[in-house]
Order: structure tokens, then sequence, then C-alpha cells
């Protein structure tokens, strides 16, 4: 199934009930009747690059649609009024189990997250990060498993998401 934009989807203003919420642009949906602009800007989401003293990256068998079974990186979405590593850090702990004790900003890289019929645009953001000393990663919310691979094993066809892949890339350079 493919999935559709918000833009694509959404046709009645919230404000004033309209059939007339239209896209003037991507990401920009406005209103006729009442002159409503509504920016569908993208959501901020968070990974950690954790290596062990092997230099193996720990990854996570995603337990959940989008991309069931395959390769990603502990992380996921920033609620509101949450910092970056904030999120981070929560998001890593409901995955992994572990608690980090030293957090650094890699890179980012936009991506597309396709979740029940719509597509949703993200900006990825990337950090090294440094489990706290005796910490042990285990399989958590939304994790099937975890496992510490080498980065010249994985082959792009495991990895999540396209963002994860150019991390990898990024990373190998």
């Amino acid at each position: 199934m493919n999935a559709a934009l918000p833009e694509e989807i959404f046709s009645f203003c919230p404000r004033c009930g309209q059939h007339t919420f239209a896209p003037r642009r991507p990401g920009l949906l406005v209103c006729s009747s009442c002159a409503l602009h509504f920016h569908v800007n993208a959501a901020a989401a968070v990974a950690a690059v954790i290596f062990n003293r092997h230099g193996q990256l720990l990854l996570l068998e995603r337990l959940h649609e989008p991309a069931r079974g395959l390769l990603d990186l502990p992380g996921g979405f920033v609620d509101h009024m949450e910092t970056a590593e904030e999120a981070l850090r929560r998001e890593v702990m409901e995955e992994t189990g572990l608690t980090l004790a030293r957090v650094a900003f890699l890179c980012s890289f936009p991506n597309r997250y396709d979740y029940r019929g719509i597509r949703y645009h993200t900006l990825d953001l990337f950090f090294t990060c440094t489990p706290q000393e005796g910490s042990v990663p285990h399989p958590a919310d939304e994790t099937a498993a975890v496992t510490w691979r080498a980065l010249d094993t994985l082959r792009p066809a495991e990895l999540a998401f396209e963002s994860v892949r150019r991390v990898i890339t990024f990373l190998n350079a």
C-alpha cells in the first residue's frame, strides 16, 4: 500500500469545517474560506549510535511496522517540549534498557516514515552515545531483538530506513 502525504488526505479545514482546505505548496495547506495556513513540517526523530569495545554497532530488530523485522538504531520521535537529548535518553531506555552516560551530536538526515497509510517526513538526528558502565542492552518496548554488528557486515536491505542506511555510509567513510 502506498502511503499518502497529509496534504493529499486533509480537505476539510479544521478551523471552519469548510471543504476548502487545499495544498498551496508541499507542506502547506491553506483554507480559501477562512485563510487558515497550516504547515505540515518534518517531525524530529533521534537515533543512538552505540559501539561496543569490539567496534560493533548496537542494532535492534523492529517488532512492529513500519519495517517489522528489519534492523534499526535505538531511537524514536521527539515529544512536544522535549529536547533531542531527552528524547534520545528516553527512547534508548524504553527500547534497550540502557542508561546513557554521554551523548554527542553526530549528523542528521531527512527520512520518510510510512505509518498506517500516511507518509510522514522526519528529520532524523543521530548521536554517538556511551552507555553507563555495567549497563547491558536487552530487548524492550517495540524491540524484537538486540544485536551487535560490525559496520562492514551490514547490507542496505537489512536496514529499516533510508536515513539509517545513510548514517551507516557516513560512519564507513
